[in-house]
């Protein structure tokens, strides 16, 4: 019985690793794709989650120190992000609080030989816990459309016009990813002819060398030989 309680308490420590990336994943989108601190972060996040799914009924000490390193590089971002006003304050702190959380109780679970567990007592949970659904946490694109609005005066056509303007940056660069995933090394002529002359060759150029930037893509060769891969 304490063993089925168990599995289900790091099951729920999972779940809850999940819910946090997830709520990254939102306060990140507003930041452009080109911005390599974006991307830093979510693999950041990804790699926690992956760590915490790795847990299992014992053995934790070692995973519960690596966390802890894991997370003080993510804070360090995320304060980097902040700062540079890429996401709101408020979600930095939410987001810092939540990894706390999740992080302290890995920490102090794993001090003790028993099956990794979840506090039950109010006295063992950190005092600024929040719902499982991280409800406090604002989407960046409606805060920054504020402070866009504020700060600089835009018309709110010009903001959404923006919005769009990223928007259609994404859905390019998963087009290209998709194509190059299904066909092979590419060049950027080949890339160019998806779409069907909509987009001229040096944008699909600056988007490759976007991706590429990332981490997403790979080239090789030069010039009219270089060709783009997954």
């Amino acid at each position: 019985m304490a063993e089925s309680n168990a599995k289900t308490d790091i099951e729920a420590l999972k779940q809850r690793a999940l819910k946090i990336t997830e709520a990254l994943y939102r306060t990140t989108d507003i930041m452009f794709d080109g911005e390599p601190l974006k991307w830093s972060l979510r693999q950041s996040a990804i790699d926690i989650m992956n760590l915490v799914s790795s847990l299992n009924s014992g053995g934790q000490i070692r995973e519960a120190k690596k966390l802890e390193t894991m997370c003080r590089n993510l804070f360090l971002k995320l304060e980097l992000a902040s700062s540079g006003t890429y996401i709101s304050r408020m979600n930095f702190e939410v987001l810092k609080r939540e990894y706390s959380v999740l992080n302290n109780t890995i920490v102090e679970q794993s001090k003790t030989p028993i099956l990794l567990d979840l506090p039950v007592s109010k006295q063992s949970v950190p005092i600024y816990r929040t719902t499982d659904d991280i409800s406090d946490i604002v989407s960046d694109r409606e805060v920054m459309t504020d402070i866009k609005q504020v700060q600089q005066e835009e018309p709110r056509k010009e903001i959404e016009k923006g919005i769009e303007a990223k928007e259609e940056d994404t859905d390019r660069k998963s087009v290209i990813v998709s194509a190059l995933k299904t066909s092979g090394p590419s060049s950027v002529s080949d890339v160019a002819r998806l779409f069907n002359g909509t987009i001229g060759e040096k944008t699909v150029q600056r988007e490759l060398n976007g991706l590429v930037e990332v981490g997403v893509i790979k080239k090789e060769g030069e010039k009219r030989w270089r060709r783009y891969f997954i």
